[in-house]
């Protein structure tokens, strides 16, 4: 997204006569800002009032003749001064999204029926742009011939989303013509309508897909929309992200794949994707947010990096050592009536004995292990959500499971591998998650240029995680994360 400046008039709603004049300024990583050379308060003492400090909804008129509304507007700055001339008010506002090309009502909800966007770089990774033979001689007549291809569709149970391409002539005096072209993502929803927060979230979800293609934090060149009132016009949509600070071309020989790699294409693309991101959103947003985010401390990283794997994990794989069931109904209870419940309750149970049970007397002369050591209340309280989740596998299960099985044939081999690196992983996260006071530092604690080869190992782990999900080769994974990871050093 690019900055954008807006100069006219700013009222609320049903106060177009109380318009004042006022700049509204956006920056694709700190949002929108609404500076107002005059606050909307009126009288004598131009005191701040409260239902001035926030609106849904805010109207503006540019000079340039944009109608603009305002969504979600809170007031962050407000200065009154006494000058000759009378009292002078400011006041700033930050609205968490513009809308530009309509006036939305204030009794009607923000929908959109198609949304519109592209992103950098999208024309080399989907190789869907046109061809074109340009004849002729530069500076003379010359003959352009397009073949444009047909759009591409993929369908999911909330949408359909097309994919095509379009094209313009352009010369400059004296040279040969070219024929630049323009990707874009077109989406239309089976429902009525798309609200603001499923728009950002699509936006999002199309984002961290292009993100892991191409191996480059990449944000939307713009976002544009029609509502149900605005027939063929379309709205441009505009809010803040920290990342979209970000750089916005990806470089063409890093890219993870192209969309010709995935053998189902387009649609098949799509169905994996969002089937992942709806089953592992946790830990595609941790990954991406550290891709989002390189200035964040390594341990960050790292640690961020250990919780997508776990989270991950969880939502795709066996997650318990046994039938939950059985031991949340047998094995917790009766473990915990041995801590400091009724042991009646656990010897009461045939299953507990190989021959004759314990009589009544012989169970009343046992102690439960909180009497017999005197466990503190809150020590038991500890003790009861330990064992709760005992059942759940360990962090270095999970990693066992991912690494030396699932993705093993992959991972062996490929430079900063998580092969054969799972207990100084597993030590870190846990130096790092506990720190215990007096504790002897175990020497497989990874620091410094250490911990940064580990948490490369953590990326390529989720990355051949994502990779092989939406359906890219075995073969392609390890020879792409090959040539990159062989060239990452320790500075």
């Amino acid at each position: 997204m690019q900055s954008v400046e807006f100069e006219g008039y700013w009222w609320p709603p049903g106060e177009h006569e109380n318009r004042v004049g006022g700049v509204l300024s956006y920056e694709p990583e700190s949002g929108a800002t609404l500076n107002l050379f005059e606050s909307f308060e009126s009288g004598v003492l131009l005191t701040r009032e409260r239902e001035h400090e926030a609106h849904s909804r805010l109207y503006g008129l540019s000079k340039e003749g944009d109608l603009l509304t305002l969504v979600d507007s809170h007031r962050d700055g407000f200065s009154s001064t006494q000058t000759v001339a009378g009292n002078v008010s400011y006041s700033t506002y930050q609205p968490r999204y513009v809308l530009d090309g309509i006036h939305v009502p204030q009794n009607k909800n923000i929908s959109f029926t198609r949304l519109t966007t592209s992103f950098p770089g999208i024309e080399e990774w989907t190789q869907h742009i046109p061809s074109s033979d340009v004849d002729g001689v530069p500076g003379r007549t010359v003959e352009i011939v397009v073949d444009n291809p047909d759009p591409i569709e993929a369908k999911t149970v909330e949408y359909t989303l097309t994919l095509s391409s379009s094209f313009k002539t352009s010369r400059s005096r004296g040279e040969t013509p070219s024929v630049p072209n323009e990707t874009r993502f077109h989406l239309y929803p089976k429902h009525p309508a798309i609200t603001l927060s499923r728009l950002r979230d699509y936006i999002y979800s199309l984002r961290g897909l292009l993100t892991i293609a191409t191996n480059h934090p990449i944000e939307p060149r713009y976002v544009q929309a029609r509502t149900p009132d605005s027939g063929f016009t379309t709205i441009d949509v505009y809010y803040g992200n920290p990342s979209f600070g970000q750089p916005g071309s990806p470089g063409i020989t890093n890219l993870n794949f192209r969309l010709p790699d995935i053998p189902n294409g387009f649609s098949g693309l799509i169905e994996r994707w969002f089937g992942l991101r709806q089953d592992t959103k946790s830990a595609i947003d941790l990954f991406l947010g550290t891709q989002y985010n390189p200035n964040m401390y390594r341990e960050n990283i790292f640690l961020s990096l250990t919780q997508a794997i776990e989270s991950y994990h969880r939502r795709r794989y066996q997650d318990e050592y046994m039938d939950s069931q059985k031991y949340e109904s047998g094995v917790y209870p009766d473990v915990m009536d041995f801590i400091r419940g009724d042991l009646n309750d656990v010897y009461d149970d045939p299953s507990m004995f190989h021959g004759n049970s314990l009589s009544q007397s012989q169970v009343q002369q046992l102690k439960t292990m909180s009497d017999a050591h005197d466990i503190p209340n809150d020590l038991g309280n500890v003790l009861d959500s330990a064992i709760k989740y005992a059942n759940e596998y360990s962090l270095r299960k999970r990693f066992k499971e991912l690494v030396n099985d699932e993705f093993h044939s992959i991972l062996t081999g490929l430079p900063h591998s998580a092969v054969g690196q799972i207990h100084p992983i597993v030590e870190t996260r846990n130096h790092h998650t506990h720190q215990l006071k007096g504790e002897q530092k175990d020497p497989a604690i990874a620091e410094g240029a250490d911990l940064t080869r580990l948490t490369w190992s953590l990326e390529q782990l989720l990355e051949v995680a994502f990779l092989a999900e939406i359906g890219v080769s075995e073969s392609q994974i390890r020879n792409t994360l090959y040539d990159r990871y062989k060239q990452y050093r320790v500075l």
